[in-house]
Order: C-alpha cells, then sequence, then structure tokens
C-alpha cells in the first residue's frame, strides 16, 4: 500500500469533523495535538506524515508481517482522531502514539499469538539497522550486540530497544510503557550489565 493511499485510507476512516486551516510545516507536536483536538484534519496528516515509518517499524518489533503492522497503526491514528476531545496536553504527544500503538499490539498479541514472530522480526531489523563497517571484526561486534539485545528479559530489551533505536527519554518511556521514570532507570541499568557481561563473552574488553 502506497503512503498516498495509506493517508487516503486513515482519512476515509475519521471522516467526521471539520477541517480548520492546517498546521504551519514548523507546527510542534504538541500544537498539532491541540489543532486535532479541535477538529483540524490537517493536522491529524501531519502526524500522521511524521510518524507513519516510525511507528511501522516499531510495529514491526512485534509483527513479523508488514501489512499487520500498518493496520496496527491505521487503528492507532484512528483511535487519536476518534478520541481526540480526550487528550489532555500534558506529557509527550510522540509517547501518546507509541503507546496506543503498544497497547493495540499487545492486545492483538494475547489473541493471535504473534509474540513468537516478534523476535524474527527484531532480528531482520536489526540486521538491516547494523551500519556499514569496514572491518569484519567491527561486524562480530555489531552482531553480538544485537544478539545479546535480543536475549534480554523483555522488559529490559523494550526500555533498550526504544531509547537505542528511538531516541527516546526515560520520561516518555515510561510514558510508552506505563511505568515511573525511576523503573525505567532501573531497567536500563540492568540491561546494560547484563548486555556487557554477555558481550564480555565475545570480547574481554567490553566490560571495560
Amino acid at each position: 500500500m502506497g503512503e498516498s493511499a495509506r493517508r487516503r485510507y486513515t482519512t476515509e476512516a475519521v471522516s467526521t469533523g471539520i477541517a480548520a486551516e492546517g498546521p504551519a510545516d514548523g507546527s510542534s507536536d504538541g500544537e498539532l495535538m491541540l489543532l486535532l483536538r479541535s477538529g483540524d484534519r490537517a493536522a491529524l496528516e501531519e502526524l500522521l506524515r511524521r510518524y507513519w515509518r516510525p511507528l511501522v517499524r516499531y510495529a514491526l518489533r512485534f509483527h513479523a508481517d508488514l501489512d499487520a503492522a500498518e493496520d496496527v497503526v491505521q487503528e492507532a491514528f484512528v483511535r487519536v482522531w476518534e478520541r481526540r476531545s480526550a487528550w489532555s496536553p500534558t506529557g509527550s504527544p510522540k509517547a501518546y502514539l507509541y503507546r496506543i500503538v503498544r497497547n493495540l499490539v499487545l492486545q492483538e498479541g494475547e489473541k493471535r499469538g504473534v509474540r513468537r514472530k516478534w523476535r524474527e522480526a527484531r532480528r531482520r531489523e536489526a540486521e538491516e539497522e547494523v551500519p556499514p563497517v569496514e572491518t569484519i571484526e567491527e561486524r562480530l561486534r555489531n552482531d553480538a550486540l544485537h544478539e545479546a539485545i535480543r536475549s534480554l528479559p523483555d522488559r529490559r530489551r523494550e526500555v533498550i530497544i526504544l531509547a537505542r533505536f528511538h531516541g527516546f527519554s526515560y520520561q516518555q518511556i515510561a510514558e510508552v510503557m506505563g511505568i515511573s521514570p525511576q523503573t525505567v532507570a532501573n531497567q536500563m541499568s540492568a540491561a546494560l550489565k547484563d548486555l556487557r557481561r554477555m558481550l564480555a563473552r565475545h570480547d574481554p574488553r567490553a566490560e571495560t
């Protein structure tokens, strides 16, 4: 499904409401959410443009199937529109969007048993995200890092993924996962300790 088709699908799904004049290109996420809350579909389009790809990539960590991941993100934006009047301008709009996607995929996972596909989806994405390297030794270190991340307990792994691959702060991770920032900090500390220990098996210098 092309990007224009995806946008048309979503805007048709949220066809109620009155579109305002439209957000300026430089509007912040918070400003867009306020416009959206007042019924501005152009604000929804801009949020969709900014976050479609990152959210699909995030959903792919749960779904092995691209179409299923896209369906989840479409549903998330439909819910954002349908529940726009309930949004409160506190916290991070980015974390709010990620939390909706996370809740949807976890709910679906309970019904369809897609958790077993999660590992394979993350493996493929991790391989795509490994940057070009000049030496086999460096490539092996990158592979070892991704393998170590995949073997972390679920909560620690998700904290690392949101921080490393999606650029989230501890506060934003807390909003996405529904836990306290201190718990995020604790999980991050434990995850880094686990990673250092696992990577030391491949390179003793990793613990230094």
